[in-house]
């Protein structure tokens, strides 16, 4: 088992002591550090057939592209897993969904992060609420936007020279389900293999992908 993420050990550590919900000295060794290179490209040859990620591949700028690249790295028979959050039940769940054209146009540009206008949607339509609200409560559970519409344009040209880390790819599971059935076309080689919609009371569906 190997683990990557985009802070160094010593990093995690320092997070983890500011949270009193964890545990600094329960953090892993990152194997990988992906501040300046991605996954697909910190891995060659290292022989990974398997990829778990909770709540990660929806930062990713760049979703077909990673998709793309690491299939071609793990070959037949690997398989992506993960927990991905559903807009309906995160703080995204005023946002337009991401459309396969944005999906295909960030490929083209193979972008390495949140662009402009992602980062002020993020910002802009920002709610903070529990899934259990939505749940119990409907969309209208009355909680206000939190961001001004002069902080998401702060943050909008902040993006436009710096990383600003927020959700890139805003999905249902219905949503991602669909996506997935664009990769044939798109010369995608992985095929949805299992799909565990969200179910109550959780923000999240799971999915395994193989690589064909």
């Amino acid at each position: 088992m190997r683990y990557a993420d985009v802070s160094t050990t010593n990093e995690l550590r320092r997070l983890n002591r500011s949270s009193p919900l964890r545990r600094a000295d329960r953090v892993v060794e990152a194997d990988y550090v992906l501040t300046n290179i991605t996954l697909p490209q910190a891995i060659p040859g290292a022989g990974v057939r398997f990829v778990f990620a909770s709540h990660v591949y929806e930062h990713i700028a760049n979703l077909p592209g990673f998709f793309r690249q690491l299939a071609a790295e793990m070959g037949p028979g690997g398989a992506i897993t993960g927990a991905f959050p559903d807009s309906r039940y995160t703080y995204d769940i005023d946002r337009p969904r991401t459309t396969l054209g944005q999906f295909i146009d960030r490929e083209t540009r193979d972008i390495a992060g949140p662009d402009a206008q992602t980062v002020f949607d993020h910002f802009y339509h920002f709610r903070p609420f529990k899934a259990g609200q939505v749940w119990q409560h409907g969309a209208n559970h009355g909680v206000a936007r939190q961001f001004s519409l002069a902080h998401a344009r702060k943050m909008m040209n902040t993006a436009r020279t710096s990383y600003v880390d927020v959700h890139c790819n805003i999905l249902t599971d219905q949503e991602f389900v669909e996506l997935t059935e664009t990769f044939p076309e798109l010369g995608i080689n992985l095929t949805l293999h299992k799909m565990v919609e969200t179910f109550r009371p959780m923000n999240e569906f799971h999915f395994c992908l193989k690589v064909v």
